[in-house]
């Protein structure tokens, strides 16, 4: 797995796991990024827009989700993210009143936040 990590003045440098300097995969720090090589296509999108189960049980596989996840007009009262620990991006929630439970055990960080707008009917 390649990880990039943020490197004085912002810059983002590759950290070699092979190296006696660096750093493993699993001893990670919050400002280490997952390059997108490592992550399969089907989990890669500028957004995932999700209305239904089907929607999300596209992903749910994926570890990490590189792009936003826009959940607009959810049909159901829960939507469960399985195996997903990481969305590098947004998670974004509109026009959702039947949603009333998200079940994420796994997701440990959202890129970018968490946004809900005007979910009133």
């Amino acid at each position: 797995m390649k990880i990039l990590e943020s490197g004085t003045g912002g810059d983002l440098k590759e950290n070699d796991p092979n190296t006696e300097n660096s750093k493993k995969p699993d001893e990670s720090t919050p400002d280490q990024q997952i390059e997108g090589d490592d992550v399969p296509s089907y989990c890669s999108s500028e957004t995932f827009k999700v209305k239904n189960k089907a929607d999300i049980n596209k992903i749910v596989d994926c570890v990490t989700v590189l792009g936003d996840i826009e959940i607009f007009e959810f049909e159901d009262a829960l939507i469960q993210f399985g195996s997903i620990q990481n969305i590098v991006g947004s998670l974004i929630i509109k026009k959702s009143p039947n949603l009333v439970r998200i079940e994420a055990p796994n997701v440990s960080s959202i890129d970018i936040g968490l946004e809900s707008i005007a979910n009133s009917k």
